[in-house]
């Protein structure tokens, strides 16, 4: 019951926008993060602090020293350890309650029997044709996407349900990737990073401002947002 009570003491803050019940659901909801870089870590950070009690946390990569512009988590003493392993560490240390599922490999090579027990996958690779696998991956067991990219001073997000091929249609137009021209700075991942959580509580307590099948466009240069693409 201590544990408990400490528990609830921390998501104390959390109530203001939400009743109990719109907590406790979004609590109950599994997730499954993919890609723990620039996006993913503060998305694992931010998740826990919600109060999303299951993750899973999919990565192949180590950190690196060019990873410390931008990477929560990220520092000297951790460069060359498995990413899934340091955030599940730190997660833990919020939360000692936490159930964490932590799997240092591609999701290629994840496991279906891992994905069916999960209600909400989180896009964050820096990939496109890995980010069309994770679309495809959740209409073959019926999952939302929460998808996210960012490149220099933008950012996108967006919510792809199974079978819409959202992304895969999106991409498809020629669209491609600017983090690698553009570099990726310290302030927008984890501005991206909250705004695909914002999307994941509006997904979960079904509100009618949830982006079902679009992509938003985030323009902190300009500071503008604007709906890029819908299905």
């Amino acid at each position: 019951m201590k544990d408990f009570h400490e528990f609830d003491a921390r998501l104390e803050k959390n109530f203001g926008i939400f009743s109990p019940a719109e907590l406790s659901k979004i609590a109950k909801t599994r997730v499954l993060i993919v890609g723990l870089g620039g996006i993913g870590g503060y998305l694992a950070n931010a998740l826990a602090r919600l109060g999303v009690r299951q993750l899973t946390l999919v990565d192949f990569d180590k950190f690196k020293v060019t990873n410390l512009n931008r990477q929560l988590f990220s520092s000297l003493k951790t460069i060359d350890k498995f990413k899934v392993d340091i955030i599940k560490d730190e997660l833990l240390k919020i939360d000692p309650t936490l159930k964490i599922d932590s799997r240092p490999l591609s999701i290629e090579a994840l496991d279906g029997d891992v994905v069916s027990k999960v209600d909400v996958v989180f896009d964050a690779v820096d990939v496109i044709k890995t980010k069309i696998y994770l679309e495809k991956m959740c209409s073959k067991y019926n999952l939302p996407l929460i998808h996210g990219a960012l490149g220099g001073w933008f950012g996108q997000v967006g919510i792809s349900l199974p079978k819409s091929a959202l992304l895969e249609d999106y991409y498809g137009q020629g669209v491609s990737g600017l983090e690698d021209s553009m570099g990726a700075p310290t302030f927008i991942p984890p501005l991206v990073a909250h705004y695909m959580v914002v999307q994941f509580i509006l997904l979960c307590l079904g509100k009618k401002e949830a982006l079902i099948n679009q992509i938003l466009n985030i323009d902190a240069l300009q500071t503008e947002l604007s709906v890029v693409y819908k299905k």
